[in-house]
């Protein structure tokens, strides 16, 4: 926790210790009033921006009670799922006001406590890995890939595929391939759901088969694009 521009900026070099040892961190810090924020006033600093790197996860700030509820969720839950630094940033007369929940209404988001911190099982090695990658920098930084390849992924596994061997066996393929058979079994049984005025799912589910494997569709942005607002 620190205050605004000295306190804030007093933070970073222990932030990016826990960000390199991979440290999970959530830094509180106040702003000036948000009346002042713009206007060059005393000891204002763009904490946004001087966070942006090193809580680059997520850096919130919050002008409305109603948004700490979600904003403080969303920080610890990154910073425990990702191990990552995360920010929030609360304006100084905000933190004088009394707290408020989210509206039941268009333009309030919710959100829930907890977190449950992940079993893993897949060991180092047990699973076999190769990665290709445009970026190097994102080369092997999940996963203990073995053979890590820098390059576009169509031009690399053209020259992969003749060096590897076809396996006959094809139970595991098969099991996949029929969970998709599933999958888009289910799709359709959504898209032929009674709507009105219609079912937007209903309409690409009809287009889909006129049209060019090839073809790539796009929409307008905004609610046109929402199916609860079609």
């Amino acid at each position: 926790m620190a205050t605004s521009r000295p306190g804030a900026a007093h933070l970073m070099a222990g932030l990016y210790d826990a960000r390199l040892d991979h440290m999970p961190v959530l830094a509180i810090v106040g702003q000036q009033a948000r009346s002042a924020v713009g206007a060059h006033y005393r000891q204002e600093v763009d904490l946004k921006t001087l966070f942006k790197d090193v809580a680059g996860a997520f850096t919130g700030y919050a002008a409305v009670p109603a948004q700490v509820r979600h904003l403080t969720d969303r920080a610890v839950r990154i910073a425990l799922g990702e191990r990552r630094v995360t920010a929030l940033i609360f304006p100084n007369d905000l933190q004088e006001m009394p707290m408020e929940q989210p509206e039941r209404k268009h333009g309030f988001v919710f959100s829930g406590v907890g977190w449950s911190q992940p079993r893993v099982v897949p060991k180092e090695g047990q699973a076999r890995g190769v990665q290709v990658d445009l970026d190097p920098g994102m080369l092997s930084i999940r996963f203990p890939s073995e053979v890590n390849l820098t390059g576009d992924v169509a031009a690399t596994l053209d020259a992969l595929l003749p060096m590897l061997e076809q396996k006959s066996d094809t139970r595991w393929r098969d099991k996949i391939a029929g969970w998709m058979d599933d999958w888009w079994e289910t799709l359709h049984d959504r898209a032929m759901v009674g709507a009105n005025p219609v079912n937007p799912q209903r309409v690409f589910t009809e287009l889909s088969p006129k049209l060019p494997g090839n073809v790539i569709l796009t929409s307008d942005s905004g609610s046109s694009i929402s199916g609860w607002s079609v």
